[in-house]
């Protein structure tokens, strides 16, 4: 059944109950008369004037049949009729009773309900439809599906009050789809669809053979002489060769001695011997001071006094010098070198200075370079160890030509170093050979001449509270690397106590995320002085007063992130030292005062009185970043702890260099 079936069901319903209640009220009103209580007045019913067909029910009428009790104690019936007379009477104007009116209705709703029951009846009956076919689309059209069956009819509702009649019913649902016709003629063809999106790229075909040699190229440029090598030292001389026997016989047996004589006159003076072998080389000297500056000649230009320098926030210049090679060794188990400053002529001794070691092979093997004793004014001193409990000879240093290069910043009358270069190199410039690592930067961004001087330093993380920087050694050592110095230099990396595999491997790189900080300080030409004299650069861009700060992300690819970066220095109290496990000890370094942008270069570097020169991991900062480093210290052999190093009155130095809010 459907829905408009059930809906005009449902007001069937509501007709037939209506009729049943107005058939039982004209029933009622057909036995009902004129009638009242015992004690009360009775109305007077003029039937004959009423109009009334018959006016027996209006006589017969009992309201007692309804009632059973008076009005004035009826609590069960509170809109209570006691007198029905006026549904027997007509209206004043003339217009029928109200039981003509209920007989009129009575039969106009038979007849509504008589049109319903045969509209209910075409409900029920299909619906014609006519289905008109047009060509589709281009292409065969599936056939439709089966129509699903028709669910079963709801339950009924309540029933309502009667409501108006309603408006006439929607079609039907539509029968059963009828056979399929034959199909129509075919459309035309359609337009070409659009071109697919193209597909992968299907895989690399095997490589084809190698084809013939071509001809040989024309010879290419000569290329630039390289930098001469340093200067070998003379060879020692040979020792002396055994005395040659000469062909005498055997000795006869001794005789006895007889009694002494007396001593004769004293002869004369005789010829002079050979001279004897030269003796070995003397160590090479300091080099003296430089001479009195000449009067310029009379057509000679004269320039205005430089006004370039890298200086740090409190005015301190830089000054830096590599020092001649003059190693001496320390009582078997070491190697010492004194070097001389006094060019630079500083004015005070809390001049701080910064060392790297250089040479020709072997140097990442040692530790000391950058402690630094009896720091004044004029110079210093530096003790080399070597890893493993090794002793640093200085024949082999001498040898090998073990430079060490150094600057110093303080306040001077001497000459200032301008052009200074500084940046971080990333991860993956650490690469591995055998058991070590190495890592080639490049400085080609600075544009240096010469033989630079070079400052290294290895950045590492701790990961779950733990660090690895401490047992590496090379981190403050520079070597020669894949280009002339003045663009490229190298850093090899071994373990202080676990040479080989066990620190220096590619796991222990990722894990703690080791990268190279390093500075540069070179000439450049033209010089700061000659570009801003020309208006190329102002005085606070590279290579005047401003550093340039260089960010690598691989060995061959890095770029200038600033021409404008300055330093920041200072030196730590002695008595923030503390002690850790296993005999080491740690220092926190604070540099938020300098307001570094982003993370900068830091070179670090610690005085003291005695033993630092056998502690590893000075330039091996831990978590760096703008706001500073942590340093944990290790020694060569034995313990170290917390008060040792206030006795010894260690105090890290250190140097950034980077972008800084003004």
């Amino acid at each position: 059944m459907s829905r408009a079936a059930a809906h005009w069901l449902m007001a069937g319903g509501s007709v037939a109950v209506l009729l049943t209640a107005i058939g039982l009220l004209v029933t009622l009103a057909s036995q009902g008369q004129a009638v009242g209580y015992e004690g009360m007045p009775q109305p007077t019913v003029l039937c004959d004037a009423t109009g009334i067909e018959n006016c027996e029910p209006v006589k017969k009428f009992d309201v007692k049949q309804l009632y059973k009790d008076p009005p004035e104690i009826d609590q069960d019936h509170p809109s209570r009729i006691d007198f029905y007379g006026q549904m027997f009477q007509k209206f004043p104007d003339g217009t029928d009773t109200i039981m003509q009116k209920v007989f009129k209705l009575k039969k106009k709703l038979k007849k509504l309900a008589q049109k319903q029951a045969a509209f209910e009846k075409r409900l029920d009956e299909p619906v014609k439809t006519t289905m008109t076919v047009e060509a589709g689309e281009p292409g065969r059209m599936g056939a439709r599906g089966p129509r699903g069956a028709v669910g079963p009819p709801g339950f009924m509702g309540k029933t309502g009050p009667m409501g108006r009649p309603g408006y006439q019913g929607r079609p039907g649902l539509p029968g059963d789809m009828g056979n399929r016709g034959p199909d129509g003629p075919r459309g035309p063809t359609g337009d070409r669809g659009r071109e697919g999106v193209q597909g992968t790229r299907g895989p690399v075909g095997r490589r084809g053979y190698p084809g013939q040699r071509g001809p040989r190229g024309p010879p290419g440029p000569k290329g630039y002489a390289g930098a001469p090598g340093p200067q070998g030292l003379d060879g020692q001389q040979g020792n002396r060769g055994p005395r040659g026997q000469s062909p005498a016989g055997p000795y006869g047996s001794a005789g006895v001695s007889g009694a002494p004589g007396p001593q004769g006159p004293k002869g004369g003076l005789g010829s002079r011997g050979p001279p004897g072998p030269p003796g070995y080389p003397g160590t090479r000297g300091d080099p003296g001071q430089p001479g009195y500056r000449g009067k310029p000649g009379r057509d000679a230009k004269q320039l205005p006094k430089s006004k370039c320098g890298i200086k740090d926030e409190l005015e301190h210049n830089m000054c830096c010098g590599i020092a001649t090679v003059d190693w001496h060794n320390y009582h078997n188990v070491g190697s010492f070198m004194d070097i001389n400053t006094g060019a630079c002529k500083f004015k005070d001794d809390s001049v701080m200075y910064f060392t790297e070691i250089a040479g020709n092979g072997g140097q990442w093997t040692s530790v000391g370079a950058q402690a630094i004793y009896s720091s004044h004014k004029s110079g210093f001193r530096v003790y080399i160890a070597q890893d493993n409990g090794g002793v640093a000879r200085s024949w082999w240093m001498n040898s090998l030509q073990h430079r060490i290069k150094w600057c110093g910043v303080g306040f001077s009358n001497g000459p200032v170093q301008a052009g200074a270069c500084c940046g971080v190199a990333s991860k993956d410039v650490i690469r591995r050979s055998g058991g070590a690592l190495y890592a080639d930067v490049s400085t080609k961004e600075c544009k240096f001449g010469g033989d630079p001087i070079y400052f290294s330093s290895i950045y590492g993380n701790t990961r779950n509270g733990v660090s690895k920087n401490w047992d590496l050694t090379g981190t403050g050592a520079s070597y020669p690397s894949i280009g002339p110095a003045k663009k490229w230099f190298r850093v090899w990396l071994g373990g202080f106590h676990h040479l080989g595999w066990t620190t220096t491997n590619y796991a222990n790189r990722n894990i703690y995320d080791w990268r190279v900080g390093w500075c540069g300080f070179g000439t450049v030409f033209p010089t700061g002085d000659m570009q801003v004299n020309m208006k190329e650069i102002d005085e606070d861009d590279y290579p005047c007063n401003g550093a340039r700060f260089v960010q690598g992300t691989s060995v061959y690819d890095s770029k200038v992130t600033s021409s404008k970066a300055s330093m920041c220095c200072g030196i730590e109290d002695d008595t923030s030292w503390k002690s850790l496990g296993g005999g080491m000890i740690t220092h926190t370094v604070d540099t938020s005062h300098c307001k570094f942008k982003s993370l900068p270069a830091y070179m670090i570097s610690m005085r003291g009185s005695s033993s630092h020169w056998q502690l590893n991991g000075i330039t091996s900062p831990i978590d760096p970043s703008e706001k500073g480093f942590k340093i944990q210290l290790t020694p060569n052999q034995g313990a170290m702890d917390a008060s040792q190093a206030l006795s010894y009155n260690y105090k890290l130095q250190w140097c950034g260099v980077g972008v800084r809010d003004k």
